[in-house]
C-alpha cells in the first residue's frame, strides 16, 4: 500500500521583526511534509533561509518532483529503509531530510518509541536551551526566566556599536551566562579581528561565522590573533571536509539538520566533529515547531553538553513545542516527534 504524501506551503509571522546581517526579516515561509500510513501522519518540512544550504530554484525543482512520488509502507519498517527511500529519492538536502524526517516518525510511531531513540540508545531526555538576544533588555528578561545561554545577532550596525552592544549585555548578566556573538558572515577578516580583539574581555563561548569569505586559513588566523573561540555554521552546510572540522580552525560546530540532509545525516557529521575534538551544539533558523523538533531530537541523540538554539520568535506556529523551562527542555515521551496534526490545527501530543 503506497503513503499518502501532502506538501502544504505555510507562513507564520514574527512575534517582532528580525534584523539580521542580511536584512529585516517579517514572517517565515516553508512547506509542511506529511506522509499519512493507514491514519497515522509523519511530518517533516522544508525551509529555506538566505545564505544557508541549497539555491532556492533547487529546492523548489526537487519539491515538484517530490509531489508525485510514491512511496510504500516499506519504507517505513526500519531506519535503514526509510533512509534509503529518502536518497533514493532526491539529492537536494533540503527535500531529503525533509522526507526522511517524516518517513522515520512513523518508523518511530511504529516501534512506539522517541525519534531520538532510532537516532541515538544512550540519547539525553533534557537540553539546555539558549535564547536570541536584541540588547540588554532582552538579555535581562531572558536571565530572569532562567536561561543560562544568551546569543546576539551582529552585522547589521557598525562593528563599534555591535561591540559595544555586546559589552552592554555582557555587563549586565554577569560572567555567570554564556555569551554568543553570531556575525552571519557580515566582516572582513580586518574588521572581524578588530571586532574579536575587543570581545575578547566578554568572555565569549564563542563568535560565529565571523567571516564573509571564510577560508581555513583565515579562519585559523583569526582564531589565534583574535582571542575569541569561533564557531561555524553557514560554512559546515556547505560540505563539511575535514580542514573545516579541525580545532585549530574553529573551536564549535553548529548544525542547523534542516539543511544538512536530516537527523541521520546530522547525527553522523556531529560524531565526527565530536572526534574531531570541536563541541557542537543544534540550531535552527526560525522553522516551524516541526522542524525544531526534529531539531530536539537530534540534539538529544549528540548530546552536546551545551545548550542549544530550540527557541523560536514566532508569533504563531504549526504545533505547539515542550515548554522551555529555566532555560530547558525535556523530550517528549510521545512516540515519533511527538507532534499530531488534528482538524483543530496542529497540537502538542
Amino acid at each position: 500500500m503506497s503513503l499518502r504524501l501532502r506538501l502544504v506551503p505555510y507562513a507564520l509571522p514574527f512575534a517582532a521583526p528580525l534584523t539580521t546581517a542580511r536584512g529585516i526579516v517579517r514572517e517565515r515561509r516553508g512547506v509542511l511534509v506529511t506522509l499519512e500510513r493507514r491514519g497515522v501522519l509523519g511530518c517533516g518540512e522544508v525551509a529555506l533561509w538566505p545564505g544557508f544550504g541549497s539555491p532556492a530554484a533547487e529546492v523548489e525543482t526537487a519539491l515538484a518532483a517530490l509531489g508525485e512520488l510514491r512511496l510504500d509502507e516499506d519504507s517505513t519498517t526500519t531506519v535503514e529503509a526509510a533512509t534509503l527511500a529518502a536518497q533514493s529519492v532526491t539529492a537536494v538536502p533540503e527535500v531529503r531530510g525533509a522526507l526522511l524526517t517524516a518517513l522515520l516518525d512513523l518508523v518511530a510511531q511504529a516501534h512506539g518509541c522517541p525519534l531520538a531513540a532510532l537516532l541515538s540508545p544512550t540519547h539525553v531526555t533534557i537540553l539546555a536551551v539558549g535564547a536570541l538576544a536584541i540588547d540588554v533588555a532582552d538579555a535581562e528578561a531572558s536571565v530572569t526566566k532562567g536561561y543560562r545561554t544568551l546569543k546576539l545577532k551582529v552585522g547589521a550596525a557598525e562593528p563599534a556599536d555591535d561591540v559595544a552592544r555586546v559589552q552592554r549585555v555582557r555587563a549586565c548578566v554577569g560572567t555567570a551566562i554564556h555569551l554568543r556573538v553570531d556575525a552571519n558572515r557580515a566582516w572582513s577578516e580586518a574588521i572581524a579581528t578588530r571586532a574579536a580583539t575587543d570581545l575578547a574581555a566578554c568572555a565569549l563561548e564563542f563568535l560565529e561565522e565571523p567571516l564573509a569569505n571564510p577560508t581555513p586559513a583565515a579562519l585559523a588566523r583569526l582564531r589565534t590573533t583574535g582571542g575569541v573561540p569561533l564557531a561555524l555554521d553557514e560554512t559546515l552546510g556547505h560540505g563539511a571536509s575535514e580542514e573545516w572540522l579541525n580545532p585549530e580552525v574553529c573551536d564549535v560546530a553548529v548544525l542547523k539538520p534542516g539543511f544538512l540532509g536530516g537527523p541521520i545525516a546530522t547525527v553522523a557529521l556531529g560524531r565526527r566533529a565530536q572526534a574531531s575534538g570541536l563541541g557542537v551544539t543544534i540550531g535552527t533558523a526560525f522553522e516551524s515547531a516541526i522542524g525544531r523538533a526534529m531539531a530536539m531530537h537530534v540534539a538529544a541523540a549528540l548530546a552536546p553538553g551545551r545548550a542549544c538554539g530550540l527557541g523560536s520568535p514566532l508569533a504563531t506556529d504549526l504545533a505547539e513545542m515542550p515548554p522551555i523551562e529555566r532555560g530547558e527542555i525535556h523530550l517528549p515521551t510521545t512516540s515519533g516527534l511527538g507532534v499530531r496534526l488534528g482538524a483543530g490545527g496542529v497540537g502538542w501530543a
